[in-house]
């Protein structure tokens, strides 16, 4: 039975619940592989519930960042060993360091004019 047909069929049923509000609003007649919902084409963002996003404190920023190509090979070498994607690994590494207060010990040549 083609999603049309099914859709078709809820809306002649008597025992189809949203018939009220499906002419009360804006709907088209999509419905999922499963033969369910009917969405509708405008949704009302006043009435709903807004919360704030429960993860806001771990979103990530997108950055453009200037790395040694070996810095890359080396952490794709260890996604590979262990199935996480480098750019994951490389934020671990970054807040494990944050975490432990760690410092860079940065030494600079210097040449002898």
């Amino acid at each position: 039975m083609s999603a049309i047909a099914i859709v078709e069929k809820m809306k002649k049923s008597e025992s189809y619940p949203q018939e009220g509000q499906r002419k009360q609003s804006k709907m088209f007649t999509m419905s999922n592989h499963f033969g369910g919902e009917i969405m509708r084409e405008e949704y009302d963002i006043a009435n709903l519930n807004p919360r704030k996003n429960p993860y806001a404190k771990t979103n990530k920023k997108q950055v453009t960042i200037n790395l040694d190509e070996n810095v890359i090979a080396y952490f794709k070498n260890q996604s590979d060993a262990v199935g996480i994607p480098y750019q994951t690994l490389i934020n671990l590494y970054l807040c494990d360091c944050m975490k432990n207060n760690r410092h860079p010990e940065v030494i600079w040549n210097q040449s002898v004019s």
